[in-house]
Parts: C-alpha cells; structure tokens; sequence
C-alpha cells in the first residue's frame, strides 16, 4: 500500500472490519463498539516511520530521521576554511585527541576549539551556524595558536569545550595554562579569563563541563580532584578527590590515572554528569543535588582519542562508541545506572583514522534532539546526527472501557 504507514493501514482493517458487520452490527452494538475503539486506538498509536535521511538543514534533516538512525548533514560552505578540522598544514586535523563539541542552544551555534599536533600545533576556533548550515572561522580563545618543535605549544581540545546553555557563553581550557579557565560571551565571540582554580597542579587533560543545576563549571583533575566553579561567587570550591586525596568527603578514584584517558558528558535531560577514569572503567555520576552516585563498570575503555562519549538530548541517556568495536553502548543512569547495546549501525565514516574515538567530536543538540557529530574520517570533515530516542514523548493508547460484553 504505497504512501501508507503501519498505523493507517491497521485502521484501515479494522474500520474495514465494521463494516463489513453491516446488519449483525447494527443489532450487536457493543461489538461494533469494540471494533470502533479498537480502530481509534491503532489511530491514536505514534507514527512508526522509515528511514528517510531527507532535508538540507540540521532542524529538518533531525526532524525526518526515525529512531536509532544516522543521517549525514552536508553544510552549504566552510566559509574560509578549507576544511573543518584540516586547515592547519601537515595533514594535520584540529579535532586530534578530543572529545567533545559544545552545543549553544541559545543562539543555534556549535562551537569547537583545539590543535592538530605536527610541528606546528596551529589551533583553530570554528563554529557552525544551524541558521545558515555553515561553518566560520571564530577568535582564538587565548594562549598560544601554533608554535615550533623546538618551542611546543600543545592545545589539542580533550575534553575542554563546553556552553552554559542559559546564555549560551563558552568556556575552554588551553591545557598549557594549566589551571586557567577561558570565558567566550556575545556568542563566543569576546574573550575572558576566570579565576585561577586552585588544584595543586594542571594536568593537560581533564573533562570541565557546565552544569547549569549546580550553577557553574565542573572540572574533574584527574589526579587533584574535583573543583566546581559557582557563577554567582566567581569562585571555585573542591566537590570530590581523585587519586590524590585533598580533603573532599568522596573519592572517586583512589589510584593514580593516565590524564589523556579521563572524559566525560552532562545530560541536559537528567540533569547528570557521568564522568570515567578511562581505560580502568570507572564511572561516576554526579547529580543536580550534587550527590554522587558509583555506576557500573564501561564496558569497554573510555579515553581521549580511543572512544566517544556523548549524551543523548532526549532520552538523557549517554552513548559510548569505541576504536576496534562496531558495537554502539548505551548508559542509563538513572538510579545505580546500567549498560545496554544499541540496535544500529555506525557509519563507515566513523571508522576513519583510528576509528571512532580518533577525529571525532560529539555534542547534544538539545535544540533538536539529536548527537551532533563532527568526524575528520582523514581526507575530509563530515558532520553526523545520530537520533538515539523520539523527540516527543509516546502517546498513551487509549484502553477500551472494562466491564463491557462482546458476546
């Protein structure tokens, strides 16, 4: 039945059904009524859809996709850049040993800031723009943009990027800077720098997300602990230790971890942070009451550069894809948390480089309920959504009354 989907063409029978009772449902009416409301309730039942992957905007490619599909969004230019993430020279691509974009819903931007790794170490700010469908050339957060062998200047992004998605300003870390924090307001496009957080050493890589509940930026230091900023007081105060015990009530690692492998993600939906040690699997969520709460083991290594790591905008669940594996995991984690594999399959676009942890950065569009995705697969840079759950709550189906005779 062309141009019919599985709803309307259930209704169709069981309309087809009463009618053809013809007399014997006149004279046997509460049959006809169970018919009817049978009909009814395949009428009012969601919309199961196909697979389209149609539309030449990010709003009306995610609005078409059905659940667990991927879509490509192909952009209308780079608009000075002659390529997203490969622009640096070398065969260098900025998004290089990271993680993580940051989605500003506020003004329909997704920012990305970091450093290819080479000789030169050029950084580059880009931005997309959902308005326009394309990419632009944005400021320079600060600290040093390129350097020389004999004069490194590493930047590369890890998991620094991220937006308070009230305001839509940006913040980001050039690990050089240790334990310096920078501030991008008017869309990320005007620069400043908030207090120094007072751990006792910067480690290169850490994962610093806004968590708007808690009113300020979470940074987890792998080894000095965790720190949150409050907005309110422009200060920073210890929330949790890691292997370095420094006073906090919690612990969330007690062992020494490798700084390039610590990532994590904040739910906008559950209103959570999960965080992981990495390679050794541990997994901690921290709540908007800012309790902490040990998950279940990752099922495979979280790590810069080896995985991918992002939340889901509608369901609030998180999704980890990882180097060597075509299996797409998916973390629940309300209350003690649980893992499940998802039913799809990943774009063989993903697989380039190293896979899908090498070149890639994700983010949750919370503006149209799906992961954006950004790849550098080696020759080009490629942007993918990925719909993990429906965008609009299920409708209930309405049950037929109790206590009525069919006989």
């Amino acid at each position: 039945m062309p141009g019919k989907n599985v709803r309307s063409v259930l209704a169709d029978i069981a309309l087809g059904f009463t009618s053809q009772m013809g007399a014997q449902a006149v004279r046997t009416p509460r049959r006809f009524g169970v018919a009817l409301l049978f009909a009814l309730a395949i009428a009012a039942a969601p919309r199961i859809v196909e697979a389209t992957c149609t539309g030449s905007t990010l709003s009306a490619l995610a609005a078409n996709m059905a659940v667990n599909e991927w879509c490509q969004l192909a952009t209308v230019n780079n608009t000075g850049i002659r390529d997203v993430m490969n622009d640096v020279g070398e065969s260098g691509y900025i998004s290089e040993f990271s993680n993580s974009t940051a989605w500003d819903p506020v003004n329909g931007l997704l920012h990305y800031a970091g450093a290819h790794h080479g000789t030169t170490y050029v950084g580059r700010h880009v931005i997309y723009t959902a308005a326009t469908n394309a990419w632009t050339l944005g400021p320079w957060p600060g600290g040093c943009s390129s350097g020389t062998a004999s004069s490194p200047c590493f930047n590369h992004a890890y998991d620094h990027n991220t937006v308070d998605p009230t305001t839509g300003d940006m913040y980001w870390r050039h690990y050089q800077d240790g334990t310096t924090v920078r501030r991008g307001t008017n869309a990320g496009l005007a620069w400043s720098t908030l207090p120094q957080v007072p751990a006792m050493q910067g480690q290169c890589c850490l994962t610093m997300k806004y968590f708007p509940e808690l009113g300020g930026l979470i940074w987890v230091e792998p080894d000095w602990g965790v720190w949150k900023w409050t907005k309110a007081t422009n200060s920073w105060s210890l929330i949790a230790n890691t292997s370095q015990n420094v006073g906090a009530s919690v612990t969330l690692w007690s062992s020494v971890v490798s700084s390039s492998n610590i990532t994590g993600a904040y739910s906008p939906t559950k209103k959570v942070l999960v965080v992981s040690s990495g390679s050794g699997g541990i997994v901690w969520k921290l709540d908007q009451n800012g309790a902490w709460t040990r998950m279940p083991n990752a099922p495979q290594g979280i790590g810069i550069n080896t995985a991918s790591f992002v939340a889901d905008p509608a369901s609030g669940d998180f999704i980890l894809m990882t180097n060597g594996s075509s299996t797409v995991w998916r973390l629940n984690p309300t209350g003690a948390g649980s893992w499940s594999a998802v039913s799809t399959t990943m774009p063989s676009a993903l697989f380039g480089m190293n896979g899908p942890g090498d070149g890639l950065t994700g983010a949750a569009d919370t503006s149209h309920g799906v992961i954006i995705y950004v790849k550098y697969t080696g020759s080009a840079t490629q942007m993918w959504l990925f719909k993990l759950s429906p965008t609009m709550p299920s409708q209930v189906v309405p049950k037929p009354p109790t206590g009525v005779n069919a006989g």
